[in-house]
């Protein structure tokens, strides 16, 4: 059994960045198994996490498909922006300072 202390260290933004450049144009859905496909565990974890963090930010949107009680793999993903929340905030002015 490999050591959690031997596995690369996760980035998060990194692991965002994948999911976002695997599904490709705005507003197709996407099955998260199909995205994650080939990854070992640890990796399919750190996506899921990322897959929440980017949903979040509102740059993916998360649905379940039909059928969760018959199958374990219902979640889904559609890109809603290329822009991801750490681009976005670099600008980002609090109206209590632009004033």
């Amino acid at each position: 059994m490999q050591s959690s202390w031997a596995l690369p260290v996760g980035d998060g933004i990194s692991y965002g960045d994948q999911l976002v450049a695997s599904c490709g144009r705005l507003g197709e859905w996407h099955s998260f198994a199909s995205l994650v496909a080939g990854k070992p565990a640890f990796e399919v974890c750190r996506s899921m996490l990322a897959s929440l963090q980017l949903a979040n930010d509102c740059t993916v949107e998360i649905s379940q498909q039909a059928g969760l009680e018959e199958a374990v793999d219902t979640m889904r993903l559609r890109l809603l922006t290329q822009e991801r929340a750490h681009e976005r905030f670099r600008t980002y002015l609090a109206p209590s300072v632009s004033n």
